[in-house]
This record gives structure tokens, C-alpha cells and sequence, in this order.
């Protein structure tokens, strides 16, 4: 399980969304079809049903933005 170990610096959530995405709005709409304040509201509606609690075989669990991410990808 090495390919998810260096999810947090060199994933798809850490590098294109958090260094690239989250500076610009516009790309940001581009990208996703919706903007940030839409992304936010989509969040708070289902970011609890989507979120995954730790475990022991599952120490950081997806987080729901980074669920949602991918999901409008």
C-alpha cells in the first residue's frame, strides 16, 4: 500500500486543487462547473453523509472535499 502513503503532498487534492485551483476562481469554474461558493454550499449538504471516520486499516480516510473533488471532475 505505498501508492497511498504520499497521497497528502503529491495527490490529485494537494497538487492540481491546492496549489493551482484554489488561487483562481476562474479556473476554478472552469474546472469543477461550479464556483467556490457553490462547491462550499454542495459541501455542507452532503459532506457528512460522504465523510468515512478512521479506522485501523484506514487511518486518513478521503476526505469529503476531496470526495466531491472528484466527483465534479
Amino acid at each position: 500500500m505505498d501508492l497511498y502513503k504520499n497521497r497528502n503532498v503529491e495527490g490529485y487534492s494537494y497538487v492540481l486543487i491546492k496549489n493551482h485551483l484554489l488561487e483562481n476562481e476562474e479556473t476554478f469554474r472552469n474546472f469543477f462547473r461550479v464556483n467556490r461558493r457553490q462547491f462550499q454550499y454542495v459541501l455542507s449538504c452532503i459532506g457528512t453523509i460522504i465523510e468515512k471516520p478512521s479506522c485501523r486499516r484506514i487511518k486518513k480516510p478521503i476526505s469529503a472535499d476531496e470526495k466531491l473533488y472528484v466527483t465534479l471532475r
